[in-house]
């Protein structure tokens, strides 16, 4: 849990600065990723898509952009930025970097920056439990 956190502070103060080339890496293809399962910190309950009272989805486009959907209610809400794929001790990272703060993003320290690990299981995981947040499991819908 410490190791996640530690992770956490390095990426969020390596995004807020400039980088090498060499650390931050951009994928050249256009992915969606939807979530399927939600584990609670406070319970270790987990929730997979159909018990989920709203659909989540990350649109990676080829020049680095993305957005965020978020289907709640029968509302939608985007949020949009640009994103990177980091790695740090073998582990590799999608760095997400919103254009403006809103609700939909989750991390440990309140700026404009959301982190997700890759799995070996091709999925992502965001870094958001080692502070409390809950666990978010996406995988891949299509990388055309």
């Amino acid at each position: 849990m410490k190791h996640l956190l530690l992770i956490a502070i390095l990426i969020t103060s390596l995004t807020s600065c400039t980088t090498d080339q060499d650390e931050l890496t951009t994928y050249d293809y256009s992915e969606k990723w939807e979530l399927f399962n939600a584990t609670s910190n406070q319970t270790s309950e987990t929730t997979s898509t159909n018990g989920l009272n709203y659909q989540e989805f990350y649109y990676l486009d080829n020049d680095s952009t993305f957005f965020k959907r978020r289907i709640s209610n029968n509302i939608t809400k985007n949020i949009y930025g640009t994103y990177n794929v980091m790695t740090v001790d073998n582990n590799k990272y999608f760095v997400f970097k919103y254009n403006e703060a809103n609700n939909l993003i989750g991390n440990c320290s309140n700026n404009l920056n959301e982190v997700l690990r890759f799995t070996d299981e091709n999925k992502l995981i965001n870094i958001w439990n080692s502070c409390d947040g809950p666990t978010l499991e996406y995988r891949k819908v299509y990388n055309p």
